[in-house]
């Protein structure tokens, strides 16, 4: 929907009905003018600096692809169509043990991932157009640093923004008492029977973003190894759902 004014015109009338978002959103460009220039070389080299600035406020970490013989490509620098065997699949045990899912934090300032999925960054010559030929052979990629993209990334960054945008509107929240989200479902017999003493692992209730922030918030001040066994929720946002 943050987009939406760039989509179909169904999209974009559903949201052009709303004064309050453009409003929100009048009020914000006002701040930001490089978002409105009508030199897109201006704007573009402006919301680059901002956006590179919100990654390295994320995190001060900078992820590298594990050099491994089962990769015949560079995923940074990607042939123009995509390679025999494309993406590269690597054994789960591999990467749970390169990657504790229990730490979320990493140590070493050039941390090696498993990797076997392209990246293509927009303003690199050529990297449109190879995004555009994995997209025809249906792989999945990474683009990144889309100029139609980047303006939403600004705004989703910036403090109190998205308080304004979704306001007090409860939203689907998965909660686990620890920080593992395990995947169920139920499929009928005697799982759906209350009284065989199983509990879903995880429960589904309705938090609004200022709730779910302030749980976010209290998490972030705790060490990785008290956190984990503390309660977590998993704020969900639905796109298409009539909330905005």
């Amino acid at each position: 929907v943050e987009e939406a004014e760039q989509g179909p015109a169904s999209l974009r009338n559903f949201v052009e009905q709303r004064p309050w978002y453009t409003n929100l959103r009048q009020e914000f460009d006002s701040k930001h003018p490089f978002l409105t220039n009508n030199d897109d070389t201006f704007t573009n080299e402006y919301m680059l600096k901002e956006v590179n600035e919100i990654r390295i406020s994320a995190s001060s970490v900078k992820f590298v692809p594990k050099e491994t013989p089962l990769t015949s490509y560079n995923v940074m620098d990607c042939p123009k169509d995509p390679p025999e065997g494309y993406p590269t699949q690597f054994s789960l045990v591999d990467i749970l043990q390169n990657w504790n899912p229990d730490n979320v934090f990493f140590h070493k300032e050039n941390q090696s991932i498993y990797q076997g999925i392209c990246i293509f960054d927009y303003f690199t010559p050529n990297h449109y157009e190879y995004a555009l030929n994995y997209q025809r052979s249906e792989v999945p990629f990474v683009l990144k640093n889309h100029p139609q993209v980047m303006p939403t990334v600004i705004r989703w960054a910036t403090p109190n923004y998205l308080k304004q945008l979704l306001r007090d509107t409860k939203q689907r929240t998965e909660y686990s008492k620890t920080n593992h989200f395990m995947f169920w479902r139920l499929r009928g017999g005697k799982y759906n029977n209350p009284n065989n003493g199983w509990k879903p692992p995880t429960e589904n209730i309705r938090l609004s973003y200022t709730e779910w922030v302030a749980h976010a918030n209290n998490s972030a001040a705790k060490t990785v190894e008290s956190n984990n066994n503390q309660d977590h929720w998993y704020f969900r946002l639905n796109g298409c759902n009539d909330i905005y």
